[in-house]
């Protein structure tokens, strides 16, 4: 669902925020193409832990996505094609969601989507109609799919593209 933004083809650079227990990371590995990037954010230590014992594959980078910049240019990433979110955005502040939304037009290609998840019972409320203000600010075109009733929970999904367009 939210994977199917990721690149068959080429040597794209894809990140996932909030990996959590790995299920999209595993969705993204059957899309990226083998010359392709993989990345993971997770604030979890535990997580963290979790996804590079069991994803050996997967270069997981530990810490918060407020500072994605930063933990990727660790990495040696300048810039990324494709981000997949996973991140509870109803449950960040107002202001830690604007961060990360400049960090996403900080290193998303001008030619990058974003494509993050929305659980059908966050989409109603004032955090997720706060959010939804707040990305036109941040991505020229926004397009809303779902819902989604195969997801469990079922979700929308947004796609995001023309990063710093706003």
């Amino acid at each position: 669902m939210a994977a199917s933004v990721v690149p068959t083809t080429g040597t794209p650079t894809v990140v996932e925020l909030g990996a959590g227990g790995g299920a999209i990371s595993d969705a993204i590995a059957t899309r990226i193409p083998p010359r392709g990037r993989q990345l993971a954010v997770e604030i979890n230590n535990d997580l963290v832990r979790h996804l590079s014992r069991s994803r050996p594959w997967l270069q997981v980078l530990g810490g918060d996505a407020a500072h994605l910049s930063q933990l990727l240019r660790q990495a040696d990433v300048d810039q990324v094609d494709v981000v997949v979110s996973a991140l509870p955005w109803t449950f960040l502040r107002a202001a830690h969601r604007q961060r990360i939304l400049a960090e996403l037009q900080a290193v998303l290609a001008p030619d990058g989507v974003m494509s993050t998840i929305i659980t059908l019972t966050a989409w109603p409320t004032r955090a997720c109609r706060t959010f939804r203000h707040q990305l036109p600010g941040a991505f020229g075109d926004i397009e809303v799919l779902g819902p989604v009733w195969a997801a469990l929970p079922p979700a929308v999904v947004l796609t995001c593209r023309k990063p710093g367009h706003g």
